[in-house]
């Protein structure tokens, strides 16, 4: 069952059982007053009809017998009133009605006086189905004569009757106006909602861009506020984990294809050697080159897994680093390097300390400086400095086409693939770098032109 009908259902009920609790009240209050005006109205005429029948008869000879009552309660046409007589044995002078003396007597009277006068014993009781309310009064007290008039209280059971249908009919009108007031109200209220749905299974399609059109400032507003929000985060993460997956099957096609270069090579030389007697010399060769192919991709394998490393959000330990040990500890691994290019490693200034975790922050140096010195020609310098709390290794070389400067920090993205892999590059250091600083919240900015050199400017 759904929610609206659900509401629909109880709020039906709930109307319904209302209106006949407070139905139900009414009815007994106006069944009390129209049942009190019932005895009151009987009790006023039977005393009505007494006196009348006293003056008729003292008008016509003084004494009220048997005839006499014949006589007027005949030309009244009054068949509910009965006249008796108590003289000892008593005696009825007029009775229409179907009750003997003996029955009349027997009903379970109740004295009644609502004006302070003489007063009178009244009964109600049904009677084949209906109601009759009867009074007994005594003109004068003390005279014998007893005066029995029966009131049909058919009127006032009718008037309960209408009174009830009455009841009943405005509650069902009530319960019918509520319920097309409440499926009308509902249905505008939940049209939200119903868009929210869509929308939601919209999404759920792969329609991630969709969002609910809620302009409302009620909860169901804030529920489409928080949905939206809901959907944006969902969308983020997902077009992260496609672009992650897109990154890493880039990533494991261009270590394939780096891995495979080398290998080959490898391969061949073994074949060769195992396969053909070579001099001495082209032997050393062969030996040497399947030496050098095995140190890459040692280096490759290591870089690979520190980045593996890093991805995966190792905690990092951060210390107070002097700039100056930063310094010594990565030109002292790049010297080998600069030594075979005739390059000169110069530290211009090394004052200050940076935040971070010292092994890390030595190979973003190592690979900048190792880039460095790929970059630059044979007898220049590289440049090392620090200033306003940040470090500079600055070269002579090629530069970095305008183009090129945001990919260099891409993995395997080489800008002459040729020259680095002859060098032993495999265009993993810059991703390194980047990656690092990364989650020591600093930057790398690059400032290079073609044929001017470049400056790599690390700022926390």
């Amino acid at each position: 069952m759904k929610l609206r009908t659900k509401i629909i259902l109880l709020s039906s009920i709930a109307v319904l059982s209302a209106m006949l609790l407070s139905n139900v009240v009414i009815w007994f209050v106006c069944a009390r007053v129209l049942r009190r005006d019932a005895v009151q109205n009987a009790y006023y005429e039977t005393v009505g009809i007494a006196q009348e029948f006293m003056d008729y008869a003292k008008r016509l000879h003084g004494d009220m017998d048997e005839k006499t009552a014949e006589y007027f309660f005949k030309n009244r046409k009054d068949d509910m009133t009965v006249c008796s007589f108590y003289d000892g044995a008593s005696s009825v002078y007029y009775n229409m009605t179907v009750f003997s003396e003996d029955a009349l007597k027997a009903f379970d009277y109740q004295y009644y006086n609502p004006d302070g006068g003489a007063g009178a014993d009244v009964c109600v009781f049904r009677y084949q189905g209906s109601y009759y309310t009867v009074v007994r009064c005594s003109p004068q007290k003390n005279s014998g004569y007893a005066f029995y008039h029966f009131t049909d209280n058919r009127n006032m059971t009718n008037r309960l009757r209408m009174l009830a249908a009455g009841m009943a009919g405005v509650s069902v009108a009530a319960v019918l106006a509520a319920g097309l007031f409440l499926l009308l109200t509902l249905r505008h209220t939940f049209k939200p909602l119903q868009r929210l749905s869509e929308t939601a299974g919209s999404i759920a399609d792969g329609s991630y861009e969709k969002r609910v059109d809620i302009k409302s400032k009620d909860e169901i507003g804030a529920l489409g506020e928080d949905f939206n929000k809901m959907a944006d985060a969902v969308e983020k993460q997902l077009r992260a984990l496609q672009t992650s997956e897109q990154k890493k099957t880039i990533f494991m096609g261009d270590l394939t294809h780096e891995l495979k270069t080398p290998l080959t090579a490898i391969s061949g030389y073994a074949q060769t050697l195992r396969s053909v007697k070579l001099n001495k010399e082209d032997e050393e060769e062969a030996l040497t080159y399947i030496y050098e192919e095995c140190k890459r991709l040692e280096r490759l394998s290591k870089k690979m897994m520190r980045l593996l490393e890093l991805e995966s959000e190792t905690e990092l330990t951060f210390t107070d680093i002097e700039i100056a040990d930063l310094f010594y500890s990565a030109v002292k691994l790049c010297s080998v390097k600069a030594v075979e290019k005739d390059i000169t490693l110069k530290i211009l200034s090394q004052d200050g300390t940076i935040h971070g975790d010292f092994d890390l922050m030595t190979d973003v140096l190592v690979n900048l400086i190792d880039n460095a010195i790929k970059a630059s020609p044979e007898h220049s310098e590289v440049l090392l400095y620090a200033s306003d709390g940040g470090i500079t290794v600055e070269d002579h070389g090629c530069g970095i086409p305008a183009e090129e400067k945001e990919k260099i920090l891409e993995p395997f993205y080489m800008i002459d693939k040729s020259r680095s892999r002859k060098s032993g590059g495999a265009g993993l250091g810059l991703a390194l770098t980047a990656l690092i600083l990364k989650h020591h919240h600093m930057t790398l900015d690059i400032d290079s032109a073609v044929g001017r050199g470049t400056k790599m400017q690390i700022q926390a």
